[in-house]
């Protein structure tokens, strides 16, 4: 069902009527994304260890005039989320006067690809022929259709007669939905953000606040959303 409609979505850009476009354009840019977790016990609190990683981002958009500075503009594109972990513990102790430490480190990144639809409400205002600025502020809507998960974990051990050391790197495929690594295929939220353009060209940044729960375990006491900061540069082609 959901594929359909992104089907559809991609059919409007390219068979829409172009005629009665405000404005075509292309992007690409980079997001900067990770992860906000909650558990009942202590809400707002974002995990210790949990870190942003750097994805990209493609869309096309189709912006109509509504009313003198007021635009619709529909954004439908490629949009790389995900999350980095890292954790790192050690410990050294005495037996006598002999020395023993222990160390380990875990690093993960996860990856998100999805295909995301962003319909957004654009004020305009002009600084000059050439020179606009613009806010805009609408929702989003998503959907993942491949994810990667890589690992990689450390440890040493040394006492006064020996060390050792071991590395292990673990890559795997993301199998969405509750029976396979418990992430949704779905995501939405909010999507305030700025810009301006200069003559063709243009630039913008947006957030997106996600507010599903992409965690599909179905524990009522916790929550995961996306959170993405994305910077895009384009081209408008009419």
């Amino acid at each position: 069902m959901c594929f359909k409609v992104f089907s559809l979505l991609m059919l409007m850009f390219t068979l829409g009527h172009w005629s009665l476009a405000q404005g075509i354009g292309i992007s690409a840019g980079l997001n900067i994304s990770s992860v906000y977790i909650q558990q009942s016990e202590t809400p707002n609190t974002f995990y210790e260890g949990y870190h942003s990683i750097v994805n990209p981002n493609l869309s096309g958009q189709y912006e109509f005039q509504l009313y003198q500075n007021v635009g619709l503009r529909l954004g439908f594109g490629y949009s790389g989320k995900g999350y980095g972990y890292q954790s790192e513990s050690s410990n050294i102790y005495m037996v006598g006067v002999d020395e023993f430490s222990e160390y380990s480190k875990i690093e993960s990144k996860v990856r998100l690809s999805y295909l995301q639809f962003t319909p957004t409400l654009n004020y305009n205002i002009g600084i000059d022929s050439n020179i606009k600025l613009y806010a805009m502020f609408g929702p989003y809507f998503s959907f993942a259709f491949y994810g990667t998960s890589k690992t990689s974990q450390s440890y040493v051990y040394s006492d006064p007669f020996s060390s050792n050391g071991l590395h292990q790197v673990n890559n795997e495929t993301i199998e969405f939905g509750p029976k396979g690594d418990g992430l949704d295929y779905i995501d939405f939220g909010i999507s305030p953000g700025i810009g301006f353009t200069f003559n063709h060209f243009f630039m913008e940044a947006s957030f997106d606040l996600g507010l599903n729960n992409i965690d599909t375990f179905n524990d009522d006491n916790f929550r995961v959303s996306n959170r993405t900061l994305s910077i895009r540069l384009g081209y408008l082609l009419k």
